[in-house]
């Protein structure tokens, strides 16, 4: 597995972006603050191990080094039923834009995060007590990994839509008819 593969050459239009554009070296640098990076996952069974080890091989890597900042491993859950359409990614930025006593604009840069807002309309009971479970261990104190499209052949979609972050939210989990669970959701970017 390539740690952070680029786009499919024929997916975008060529000639509008750089051949990988959004591959590892994207952003260069110390560019996570604002958005720079990439996200690369493996998903697999769940096993019990005593220790984990990981090799991380690219050797046509023009840098000749990858700049891991997070690794998250773990048991995952997804739901029998996928959330409804109509996800959304919203980028949030704290940068303020102001200007000065005579009139300059100006801006002070921020950080920038992902927010994602999901409905999980269709939760079957063993989804429902899953998803209660998280709420309750993680709630809007300790990260969780949330991946969208996992195993998406669309590495970018993926990338997209999965962020390292806390829930946003603690809505009600409601019986919209019988023995079916929805959940709204949301997760905020770290």
């Amino acid at each position: 597995m390539m740690p952070c593969p680029e786009a499919p050459l024929g997916s975008y239009p060529f000639g509008e972006l750089p051949l990988g554009w959004n591959a590892d070296a994207w952003g260069g640098t110390n560019t996570w603050a604002r958005g720079g990076g990439a996200d690369a996952v493996a998903w697999f069974a769940p096993v019990f191990v005593r220790r984990l080890v990981i090799d991380v091989y690219c050797p046509d890597l023009p840098a000749g080094y990858i700049e891991i900042s997070r690794l998250v491993a773990g048991n995952y859950w997804s739901p029998e039923n996928n959330a409804e359409y109509g996800a959304s990614v919203q980028l949030q930025d704290s940068t303020e834009v102001y200007r000065t006593a005579a009139g300059t604009a100006k801006t002070a840069v921020g950080t920038a995060s992902d927010k994602l807002a999901i409905s999980l309309a269709h939760l079957t009971a063993p989804d429902r007590a899953r998803l209660m479970r998280i709420l309750r261990e993680c709630g809007p104190v300790r990260p969780l990994l949330f991946s969208l499209f996992p195993e998406n052949p669309d590495s970018l979609l993926e990338q997209d839509h999965m962020l390292y972050g806390r829930v946003a939210n603690l809505d009600a989990v409601s019986t919209p008819y019988y023995e079916i669970y929805a959940a709204p959701l949301q997760i905020e970017g770290i």
